[in-house]
């Protein structure tokens, strides 16, 4: 493109240049110099428009509450993944480190918390334990050397079956 634009205007210079007002060469060199910016203006508005992708993601650009509510539902989606994958194959689960927020790993398990085996720091900021509510799992599980089932839990610590049920969706027992 930047060859056909250059050929036009050196073609453009020298009918210009050429001696003779009322000359053919210069009527010519006027017409190319129009036809020349007004191509040149359709082929930079046609070469750098916005994508189609980009179009479509400026027009459809979702409100922050919309954003919000698909965010959510994406991570309870790979929440309920990860929990399968843990359940049908532990030692992928382990590898992949799912459920442990206290130890760096790629995998993104939706915010899973192994009760089993993270910290109590971890508990009481994952799952927004009570310092009391934490020692109480803590102390359970070091005793029992570890849970099979939120039922368990409960039943074993200080925490009420309702409040084991919210906190539910993100515990992982393995």
């Amino acid at each position: 493109m930047f060859a056909g634009y250059l050929a036009a205007v050196i073609v453009e210079v020298v009918l210009a240049s050429l001696p003779g007002s009322n000359d053919v060469g210069a009527a010519l060199a006027d017409f190319m110099a129009m036809v020349l910016a007004g191509g040149a203006a359709v082929h930079a508005f046609v070469a750098f428009r916005p994508t189609s992708a980009l179009a479509d993601e400026l027009e459809s650009a979702a409100p922050p509450n919309e954003r919000a509510v698909d965010s959510a539902r994406a991570r309870i989606r790979r929440r309920s993944q990860a929990r399968e994958l843990a359940m049908t194959d532990y030692v992928l689960a382990r590898e992949l480190e799912i459920g442990r927020p206290d130890v760096p790993h790629e995998y993104d398990d939706g915010g899973l918390v192994d009760v089993n085996h993270v910290p109590g720091d971890v508990l009481a900021s994952c799952l927004g334990l009570t310092p009391q509510e934490t020692a109480a799992v803590v102390a359970a599980r070091d005793q029992l050397g570890g849970f099979t089932s939120p039922e368990e839990l409960s039943a074993y610590t200080q925490l009420s079956p309702d409040r084991v049920d919210a906190l539910r969706d993100w515990m992982l027992f393995y």
